[in-house]
């Protein structure tokens, strides 16, 4: 069996028609890590950035679509206009969706810096994707534990 490259991958969506490309992206996650979370937007969400005719699905209903699926690990909801919090919650060691979009501009060497929110994404020295959390909070150093 090939070994996986990371531990906790994320990614999220609406997910409220179910196709191809979701299961391709949810495949590719699972391609690259152990453990695959997906972040689904709130029905509520889902209606203020779609519309007020969706979604056609549920929040429960897709959810438990995706958790049917084998290459998803948990499914988890969330209501806020972007998964940034989710995403500090969880603390991915990537994000899939970014990984998947930015694969061809990293194997091209193209000259790109991703910056999400606070997180960095970098090549490691080993040829990884990998993601650093901040280090400095509202310009303060973290203290270290004793």
């Amino acid at each position: 069996k090939e070994s996986v490259l990371y531990d906790l991958v994320f990614t999220n969506g609406c997910f409220d028609i179910l196709h191809r490309g979701h299961i391709e992206l949810l495949r590719y996650c699972k391609s690259i890590g152990k453990h695959v979370v997906v972040g689904i937007n709130s029905d509520e969400s889902v209606k203020s950035l779609k519309g007020p005719s969706r979604p056609y699905f549920c929040q429960e209903d897709r959810k438990l679509m995706l958790e049917s699926l084998r290459f998803v690990n948990k499914v988890v909801i969330f209501s806020e206009p972007t998964p940034y919090d989710l995403i500090s919650k969880i603390k991915p060691d990537v994000l899939g969706a970014l990984m998947m979009a930015l694969q061809r501009s990293l194997m091209e060497q193209s000259d790109i810096t991703p910056v999400i929110k606070g997180f960095k994404l970098r090549l490691s020295d080993n040829g990884l994707l990998v993601m650093n959390p901040p280090i400095v909070k509202l310009g303060h150093e973290e203290e270290e534990e004793e």
